[in-house]
């Protein structure tokens, strides 16, 4: 996360009981109508002026209506669920809310720092601070309806959205992904009537979730033959498949006397994935690449590698040579494709 947390500090989170439906209505409109009272670029987007465009918010926000059990009812209060304007509303109100918050914080409780997501908040504090913050966010809100509840970190670690933040002993930060004890691994079926963007998002965040997931085993396959590489990093695994990749397409994409290919082929790369192109011509699988272990110590890591290869499958081969010379640089790392 590129962040550092102090001894005496602790991670927090905020959270807003039922946003929508406590979003006080009128306030938000006091707020929408400052902001676009202050909007020099209003003219150029749109030519209602700012009182129409507050009227024709507020009949949409006022004019909620559902029918439950054969009766019809109305809205009275907050946002409507499932509008598409609500979702707006809401965050330009919490955008207020928190600037509210920060700026009138009483020192000792005032957050080191403080992300926020619509309504869920990540913040640093200090320790035995947590119930006089909460106390402070719950007297922001003019009308009263928005509370918040809180969360401290337990055994340095805190979830946070679908990630588990976790302290290490030097007071650097690493993010996992974060699965509550309920989590079936069950999402969307892709023949429901859900819209079809919605489907699609699922993937796409599912997959934004494995290319930022870091202290992982991994496997890329290739695409020509029914080999595997196996590897390890304690970087993100996106970031180490963005490597493997490059430098791959890099001899790939090199134009090649027959002497240089034969030269090639026989050259030793930065990794046998770039290796096993130069020599056997092949494509790689890249969108098959998976995680297949997680460990944030490094030694361990490796020994989950090794346990790793011969689950995978016959053809995956991983050298490594310990050299028994003390030093730094006294270990040989070589990690491939073979049989």
């Amino acid at each position: 996360m590129g962040i550092c947390i102090d001894d005496g500090d602790i991670f927090n989170s905020h959270d807003v009981v039922s946003l929508f439906t406590n979003t006080p209505i009128e306030k938000c409109l006091d707020i929408i109508k400052e902001r676009l009272k202050n909007d020099k670029t209003l003219k150029d987007r749109t030519k209602l002026n700012t009182e129409d465009i507050i009227e024709l918010l507020q009949f949409i926000l006022t004019t909620t209506y559902f029918s439950f059990r054969g009766q019809i009812f109305r809205q009275i209060f907050g946002a409507a669920i499932g509008s598409p304007v609500s979702a707006i509303v809401a965050n330009l109100f919490m955008e207020w809310l928190e600037k509210e918050a920060i700026m009138t914080a009483p020192l000792d409780c005032k957050p080191k720092y403080w992300r926020r997501y619509v309504d869920d908040v990540l913040e640093i504090i200090q320790k035995d601070t947590t119930l006089k913050l909460t106390e402070h966010l719950n007297t922001i809100d003019p009308t009263g309806s928005i509370k918040f509840t809180h969360e401290e970190e337990d055994q340095g670690k805190i979830p946070f959205l679908d990630t588990l933040i976790v302290r290490k002993e030097d007071g650097s930060v690493k993010m996992l992904v974060y699965r509550k004890k309920t989590h079936t691994d069950q999402y969307l079926n892709f023949k429901s009537q859900y819209p079809l963007h919605q489907k699609l998002g699922v993937i796409r965040t599912l997959k934004k979730n494995i290319l930022e997931t870091s202290d992982a085993v991994y496997k890329i396959p290739c695409k020509g033959c029914d080999k595997s590489y196996v590897g390890e990093t304690g970087r993100q695994f996106g970031v180490r498949l963005k490597e493997h990749r490059k430098d791959s397409e890099t001899v790939k994409d090199t134009k090649f006397t027959k002497a240089k290919r034969k030269a090639s082929t026989s050259e030793q790369h930065k990794s046998a994935i770039t290796d096993h192109v130069a020599q056997e011509n092949h494509v790689i699988n890249w969108e098959g690449a998976s995680i297949l272990d997680k460990d944030s110590n490094a030694v361990s890591r490796r020994i989950r590698e090794s346990i790793q290869i011969p689950k995978v499958g016959f053809h995956i081969l991983v050298i490594r040579i310990m050299l028994p010379a003390a030093g730094k640089n006294n270990r040989c790392n070589r990690t491939g494709l073979g049989r």
